[in-house]
């Protein structure tokens, strides 16, 4: 064995690799329960070889099947030059990475350190920031590559920028040539306007 002490060891079981992505998908899990994407117990993943269940089978293959199906669950359009929405999910999570380095740059230049960085939780938030005064601030980033602040939000981002009196929204419009960063607090959301793009049945 290329390990010492081989003996401790219960088993050796040999894999073959067949086909790997060229980038790791996430999965979050929120509250420590089933994985956002995957349906997978996240204590599970601790203990070694396990079945894949009938729920999370599909979900896995799909990764490899359908490319598409691999991106981040929350990156579902942006808003793109003239005025329309992309769906091109390489654009979308270059201008996220993009408004996501602008934002963390003028917190910090304004004061505030992060202390959390919660993006994969789905709690509603993307990351907590600290003030060296002590206040702390529950930050969503929204990007966009349009001249506009125009942004979609979950119903759990929504909750949270309602209720919450600490959360702001950044929003960064032109993300990938001249970002700008507008701070928006919830009666600034109100007054651009908040209305219901699709709806849930069943």
């Amino acid at each position: 064995m290329p390990w010492p002490d081989p003996g401790s060891f219960t088993y050796l079981v040999p894999f073959e690799m067949s086909e790997e992505l060229d980038d790791a998908v996430p999965d979050s899990f929120p509250n420590n329960q089933k994985g956002k994407r995957f349906k997978i117990q996240n204590t599970a993943l601790q203990k070694g070889l396990m079945p894949v269940s009938d729920e999370s089978h599909p979900l896995l293959e799909a990764c490899f099947t359908d490319p598409g199906s691999a991106d981040d669950l929350e990156l579902v359009s942006v808003a793109i030059n003239g005025g329309g929405w992309s769906s091109d999910q390489g654009l979308i999570r270059e201008v996220e990475r993009a408004a996501v380095a602008a934002t963390r740059s003028f917190l910090t230049a304004d004061g505030w350190q992060e202390t959390r960085d919660c993006q994969l939780d789905g709690c509603g938030y993307d990351f907590v920031f600290k003030h060296n005064d002590g206040r702390e601030r529950l930050v969503e980033v929204k990007g966009t590559n349009s001249n506009d602040v125009r942004f979609q939000l979950t119903r759990l981002e929504h909750k949270v920028m309602s209720t919450d009196p600490s959360a702001r929204i950044y929003v960064v419009t032109r993300a990938l040539n001249a970002p700008r960063i507008h701070v928006l607090e919830w009666t600034d959301v109100e007054d651009l306007g908040v209305k219901p793009s699709s709806w849930q049945v069943g």
